[in-house]
């Protein structure tokens, strides 16, 4: 018997794909830092004593069957102002990203982007990166609206952390230098984030 498929389920799976394919794509408005579609955006933070200072934050969206979609607001925290890849390969630890969602999703739509991204956009890759990889995908699970993944880049080891709980550690140089080619390579995620995050887009 042929399963009957309901508009609604259609519009779902519709959804779920492209929540999946654009997680980490989309336009990227230039913002400065404040209360963004209620999220906080504070000029510095301080790490271990160190304060840190806004370098750029972006409010990523989509376009769902011509009707807007705001995702996520990202921001991109250094110790000194940073403008290229090799600027922030440079820059002394800690460095910290910030990702907090404005729309609840589920475990398997992060998983899948993630992968998708590491798959296709990084451009520096090394002996253990699968591993590396699939164990910073491992750390991040459900999302609820205004949920934050942080991460968190020290002297020779990443922290990912899920609202501000610490949620596992990967070891080594290589993977912070495989995660910023994912951002701010020749083939970042997104074009227009890359250039917010960095502070170099126009408004």
């Amino acid at each position: 018997m042929k399963k009957f498929v309901t508009p609604f389920t259609t519009v779902k799976r519709i959804v779920f794909w492209v929540l999946s394919a654009t997680l980490l794509h989309g336009t990227c408005p230039f913002l400065e830092a404040g209360n963004i579609e209620g999220v906080t955006i504070p000029d510095s933070i301080t790490i271990n004593g160190q304060s840190l200072r806004l370098n750029g934050a972006g409010l990523r969206e989509i376009s769902l069957l011509g009707v807007p979609i705001k995702l996520y607001v990202a921001s991109l925290y250094t110790p000194a102002m940073v403008h290229t890849l090799d600027e922030v390969l440079a820059s002394p630890r800690p460095i910290e990203i910030n990702f907090t969602f404005l729309k609840g999703v589920s475990r398997s739509i992060v998983e899948s982007s993630w992968r998708n991204q590491f798959a296709h956009n990084a451009t520096y890759t090394y002996p253990g990166f699968d591993r590396d990889q699939k164990t910073f995908i491992s750390l991040l699970g459900n999302l609820d609206e205004k949920g934050r993944d942080t991460v968190l880049f020290l002297p020779g080891e990443t922290q990912v952390l899920d609202q501000g709980k610490l949620m596992g550690t990967i070891e080594g140089a290589n993977f912070q230098r495989a995660f910023f080619s994912l951002l701010f390579g020749e083939k970042p995620i997104s074009q227009r984030l890359k250039l917010h995050l960095l502070g170099t887009a126009t408004p």
